[in-house]
This record gives structure tokens, C-alpha cells and sequence, in this order.
């Protein structure tokens, strides 16, 4: 009988996978063993889907962090633009507000309520904060 989730990648090689879908939505692959312990691990894996836990961060990938990607940014920027003072000093402040930060664990929703606390304490005209977000969009 076949299970819902899991599927042998060789068919009769006896090594069964499992397919899932993460709290976040992301398709998910793992390497389950035994056709009854990848039928466990589906079950468990939907279950924490649906708690809405997360998976390991370290699971299949390295996670990058915001540091390391506005660093390369601020390269990009020394290389190719003519001013780069005004955006390498603008990428630090960003970099204040992200330290320490894997990349892809920042929302949208975070970045703009960053954005508008900066407008309200720092008295920021509309281009400062356009600025500012493109520098976020370049990273």
C-alpha cells in the first residue's frame, strides 16, 4: 500500500524519502531509511507543520547571514559607484539593525517597521528612506 509522502527514489533499492511541506511553505526532501520510519517521519513532520515549529536551520544549507551579504554589497558599491561614501555609510546603518541576522529570516514587514522607526526618531524625508530601501532591495 503506498503512503502518502514517501516514495523510494530507486524503486526496490529500499532506501525510502520523504516529501513535506514546512511551516513556511517550502517543499522539503529528507532521507528517511525504512519504509516505516519515512511513514514516522511524514507524520511528524506534518505535525510540526502544523504547530507551526521549524525545521532545524542548519538542514540542508548554510545560512547566510545579512552581515555577510551587505558586506559583499558594500564591495559591489565601492567597485561601481561614483559617490560611494553616502551608500556604504547608509548600508552600516542597516547593518546595525540586522546584526547578527540570517538573511532569509528577515520579512518584508520588519524591514518596513525598521524604515518607519528610522522616519520617526531621525526625522527621515521620503528619499532618505527610498534610499535606504534600495540598499535593502541591492542586498
Amino acid at each position: 500500500m503506498k503512503q502518502r509522502g514517501a516514495f523510494e527514489k530507486v524503486p526496490g533499492g529500499g532506501d525510502w524519502w520523504i516529501r513535506s511541506v514546512d511551516s513556511q511553505g517550502r517543499y522539503r526532501r529528507e532521507k528517511a531509511g525504512t519504509k516505516s520510519a519515512a511513514a514516522l517521519l511524514y507524520r511528524k513532520r506534518k505535525q510540526g507543520a502544523l504547530e507551526g515549529r521549524k525545521l532545524p536551520e542548519k538542514l540542508r544549507r548554510v545560512m547566510v547571514s545579512f552581515g555577510e551579504i551587505a558586506d559583499d554589497a558594500i564591495s559591489y558599491i565601492r567597485i561601481r559607484y561614483a559617490r560611494p561614501a553616502d551608500d556604504v555609510a547608509r548600508m552600516e546603518v542597516l547593518k546595525g539593525w540586522f546584526a547578527g541576522r540570517a538573511a532569509e529570516t528577515i520579512t518584508p514587514d520588519e524591514i518596513e517597521t525598521k524604515l518607519e522607526e528610522a522616519r520617526e526618531e531621525n526625522d527621515w524625508t521620503p528619499p532618505t528612506i527610498n534610499h535606504h530601501h534600495t540598499l535593502l532591495s541591492l542586498t
